[in-house]
């Protein structure tokens, strides 16, 4: 999963674990930023599917869920 981000961007940390991995999207500004995912992720804080361009609101948080395909 790749995401583009605004500018200055939102803080964005990842966590790897069995199979899977968590992208925590962190807005400590005033304002929406948009973020633009490649893929479609499950945003775990809403159980919403995202796609494409999206906004997080002012100091908001996204936790952004997706499972490694092992081959």
């Amino acid at each position: 999963m790749t995401v583009v981000l605004c500018w200055p961007p939102p803080e964005v940390v990842r966590r790897d674990g069995a199979g899977t991995y968590l992208l925590y999207v962190l807005n400590h500004r005033p304002t929406a930023v948009d973020i633009v995912l490649d893929e479609p992720v499950d945003e775990l804080l809403s159980g919403r599917q995202l796609t494409g361009a999206c906004a997080l609101e002012p100091y908001g948080v996204a936790i952004l869920g997706r499972e490694r395909h092992l081959s």
